[in-house]
C-alpha cells in the first residue's frame, strides 16, 4: 500500500540516506526534510493515513523516548496510531497509569474535516524527536492521537465538509 506514494517513498529514502542512527539524549537532530502534506502545500492539503503512518514511523526512530503503538481500529480496519513520549520502562498502560508523572493525552482528527489538530500533532512529534522538547520526559509523559477519525479523514471531501466552504475540501485555517 505504501510502495505506491511518492512522498512516502521521498520520506523513507531521505531516511536511508541520512540514517536512521537516533537520537542519544541531550542531542538534537534535522529532520527538516520531514514534512506533513499542509506544510509541503502550504497548507492547501491535510496529510492522508498511509502519509501519516511513515512520517510516525520515521520521527518516533528517531527518538528514543518517542514510541508509536496504536490503540484500536476504525470500522475499516485502520490502526489508530498512539505515540507516547516519555521516559518509562514500559509503554503498558497499567505502567503508565501507575507513575507518578503527569500524563497528558492529545487527540487531533475527531471528525473528518477538523485537521488542523492532527496537523499541528504532527509537527509537535517532529520536534520532540528532533529533541527540542526533552525536558518535558523528565515530570510527563505524553500520549498523542494524531488522526483518531482515520475512516473519515480518508473520505473527506467537499459533500462531507460542504460548511467549510472552502475551495479545497480539507485545509487548515490560521
Amino acid at each position: 500500500m505504501l510502495k505506491h506514494h511518492p512522498t512516502i517513498l521521498s520520506i523513507v529514502a531521505s531516511v536511508l540516506v541520512m540514517g536512521s542512527v537516533g537520537l542519544a539524549h541531550g542531542q538534537q537532530t534535522d529532520l527538516s526534510f520531514l514534512l506533513t502534506a499542509a506544510e509541503r502545500t502550504g497548507f492547501e492539503e491535510t496529510t492522508r493515513y498511509d502519509e501519516m503512518m511513515a512520517f510516525l514511523e520515521v520521527a518516533v526512530s528517531q527518538h528514543p523516548d518517542l514510541h508509536l503503538l496504536t490503540f484500536g481500529y476504525s470500522y475499516e480496519g485502520r490502526a489508530l496510531p498512539l505515540v507516547i513520549f516519555g521516559k518509562t520502562a514500559s509503554t503498558d498502560p497499567s505502567v503508565l497509569r501507575e507513575s507518578d508523572r503527569i500524563r497528558i493525552f492529545i487527540q487531533g482528527n475527531i471528525h473528518a474535516g477538523e485537521v488542523c489538530g492532527k496537523e499541528a500533532l504532527l509537527m509537535l512529534i517532529r520536534s520532540i524527536a528532533e529533541g527540542e522538547h526533552d525536558t518535558w520526559a523528565d515530570s510527563a509523559i505524553v500520549m498523542m492521537a494524531p488522526m483518531y477519525n482515520t475512516d473519515g479523514n480518508e473520505r473527506g471531501s467537499e459533500e462531507h465538509t460542504s460548511e467549510l466552504q472552502s475551495p479545497d475540501h480539507l485545509v487548515c485555517r490560521l
